[in-house]
């Protein structure tokens, strides 16, 4: 029996780099010897197992055999035969296609992988790549990772194949999402979307934001792809998380100058959001940033009936479940860019002051007097003055 670590953390400890997951391939042996030593088995289509102590995963090389369409459609043959050069020339780029022996610590590099990342290419291992659908998302992923990477051309053209193919189909909404996440977590997001559109794949997986190209934006003369990828590049640099980061990127859906064409396009998104399966923590964010970024940006000038109309739809009142801390970050990321610096903070400054004191504002008085929709209509009236008190005070 030998373990190797394999994948990218080989890539990232030849980088330099701590690695987040260490995952292993043991050649030469069996499932019942893996048990044997305590290893906990928790792969369905193929043995991957748990080790006992570190919680690291190992598995078995293994050979793939395509059967069918899509990304799940390969058998696997896992014998003790397996060689390990048979297992990495399965996987989708030379620099995941690297191993390190663990006991001597040896570098495994039959497909040139330190080379390229040497010389900084994002290269196929083999013509197997063109079996994975899913391989699409990955390098324009990589891409965004690696941004001073170029792409191979005959790796670039198998990818085109993919996407004519039509197998992008077959994707799961999870796994596009997943990458799709991980993209946007990369330091260049932007290099995922221009990959995609190299290889023709940008219309076939997120068809939805394809318009952007075309729209232009009316504040900085540029386009709306364009506009949303400098305040998600501002975001990122504020180190905001992926739900905010989403956001950021997507408040450009609440930008239209006509009522009627914003709330198409906030419908648009919806669909986006929902075909993809957001959480729904982060498909409401969106959807609400989106929806009410133009008040945002005028809360002091807004009248106390508006702002109050805006904090019951952002659950301002609720206990744990609001989402106004997140929806004024989005709108101060924004303003930086629209405005500058100056003021970008005013607005969250006044309303966290303002939250502050609406929810300590002394309510019984108004519960002996009314009752039903009275009493509704008392509360908000009394929460009304004290916007206006605080609103308008210098």
């Amino acid at each position: 029996m030998n373990i190797y670590l394999v994948g990218g953390a080989v890539r990232d400890k030849i980088l330099g780099e701590t690695p987040t997951d260490l995952d292993y391939v043991v050649v030469g042996a069996t499932e019942k010897e893996m048990e044997k030593k305590g290893f906990k088995r928790v792969g369905k289509a193929f043995p991957v197992f748990i080790h006992p102590k570190t919680g690291s995963e190992y598995a078995l090389a293994r050979k793939e055999i395509k059967k069918g369409k899509g990304h799940k459609a390969f058998i696997f043959e896992f014998t003790p035969n397996v060689t390990l050069e048979e297992d990495l020339i399965r996987r989708d780029l030379t620099i995941n296609a690297m191993a390190m022996d663990e006991e001597s610590k040896e570098i495994i590099d039959p497909f040139k992988g330190q080379k390229d990342l040497k010389n900084k290419v994002l290269k196929h291992v083999s013509p197997h790549f063109i079996e994975d659908p899913l391989r699409v998302l990955r390098v324009a992923r990589f891409h965004a990772r690696f941004p001073e990477f170029s792409i191979a051309p005959q790796t670039l053209e198998l990818m085109t194949k993919i996407t004519h193919s039509g197998e992008l189909k077959t994707l799961s909404s999870e796994r596009v999402l997943e990458e799709l996440s991980k993209a946007f977590l990369a330091p260049k997001p932007y290099l995922f979307f221009e990959t995609l559109e190299k290889c023709q794949a940008l219309k076939e997986l997120f068809a939805s934001l394809t318009s952007l190209k075309s729209c232009k934006n009316n504040d900085l003369n540029i386009s709306d792809w364009d506009y949303s990828f400098q305040i998600l590049d501002l975001a990122k640099a504020f180190d905001f998380s992926l739900d905010l980061l989403f956001s950021c990127f997507f408040m450009i859906f609440g930008k239209a100058p006509k009522k009627a064409q914003r709330e198409k396009d906030i419908k648009k998104l919806e669909f986006f959001l929902e075909d993809l399966r957001f959480p729904q923590k982060a498909k409401q964010l969106c959807l609400q940033t989106a929806k009410h970024n133009k008040i945002g940006h005028n809360l002091l000038e807004s009248s106390p009936e508006e702002i109050l109309d805006l904090l019951k739809k952002l659950k301002a009142f609720h206990q744990n479940h609001t989402i106004l801390p997140d929806y004024l970050k989005c709108i101060e990321i924004e303003s930086k860019i629209l405005y500058g610096n100056e003021n970008s903070s005013e607005i969250s400054s006044k309303m966290f002051y303002l939250i502050k004191e609406l929810k300590t504002l002394n309510l019984s008085h108004l519960e002996s007097k009314f009752q039903g929709k009275e009493l509704g209509e008392a509360i908000d009236k009394a929460r009304k003055e004290l916007i206006l008190s605080i609103i308008k005070k210098p």
